[in-house]
C-alpha cells in the first residue's frame, strides 16, 4: 500500500513537473518542489517542441566533385558503407530537403550527431579526418573519371514559416576539402 501511494506521488508530481515547462501551469510550493526534483533526480523538461517549435530544418550535404565534373551527394552511400547507392539518380548532389532527414538520410543518430560535431570545429582535427576518410573509401572504390576530387560541406538551411510552408534556403559552406 505504501509504495503504492509512493508511486503515485512520484507520477503525479513528475507530470505536474513537466507541466510548467509545456504550460503557464505552476508548481505549488515552488522552492520545496524544487527541493524534491532536484535531490531525487526527477526533474525533465517537456520543453523540446514546446512552447516554441523549431523555426527551421536543417541538414548535410557532402558534395563531391568527380573527375567527370559531376557533383554528386555523398553522404548516403559513405554513411551507409554502400558506394553502390550511387549509381541511383536519387543520390545526385541536390539541395531539396530529404525525405527522412532523422532517419533514413544520415542511417543513424550517431552519424547525425558526428557529421554535427565536425562542423562546429572550423574543419579542425576531425572534420579533416572524415574528409581524408571519404576520399579514401571513395577513391579506393572508384577508378578514373568516377574518382573524386573535392569535397565541399555544405550545411543548408530551411525556414519553417508561420503558415507551416517551406521558406528560402540558406546554404553555408562548413568546410572545402581537395582528395589530391
Amino acid at each position: 500500500m505504501l509504495l503504492n501511494a509512493l508511486a503515485a506521488f512520484f507520477l503525479v508530481f513528475i507530470f505536474a513537473w513537466n507541466m510548467t515547462t509545456a504550460t503557464d501551469f505552476k508548481m505549488p510550493m515552488r522552492e520545496q518542489s524544487q527541493a524534491i526534483a532536484y535531490s531525487l533526480g526527477i526533474y525533465q523538461n517537456w520543453a523540446m517542441f514546446s512552447p516554441h517549435p523549431p523555426r527551421s530544418t536543417s541538414w548535410y550535404v557532402l558534395v563531391g566533385q568527380l573527375e567527370n565534373g559531376e557533383l554528386i551527394d555523398m553522404l548516403p552511400p559513405i554513411l551507409r558503407d554502400d558506394l553502390s547507392l550511387i549509381e541511383r539518380a536519387t543520390w545526385r548532389a541536390t539541395w531539396d530537403q530529404p525525405d527522412n532527414i532523422a532517419g533514413s538520410y544520415y542511417g543513424d543518430k550517431y552519424w547525425r550527431k558526428y557529421l554535427s560535431a565536425i562542423a562546429m570545429n572550423n574543419f579542425d582535427g576531425e572534420a579533416r579526418e572524415f574528409a581524408g576518410f571519404v576520399c579514401r573509401t571513395w577513391n579506393g572504390h572508384y577508378s578514373g573519371s568516377m574518382q573524386v576530387k573535392n569535397l565541399m560541406y555544405v550545411l543548408v538551411r530551411e525556414r519553417t514559416l508561420p503558415d507551416g510552408s517551406r521558406g528560402e534556403q540558406q546554404k553555408s559552406m562548413e568546410f572545402e576539402y581537395s582528395c589530391a
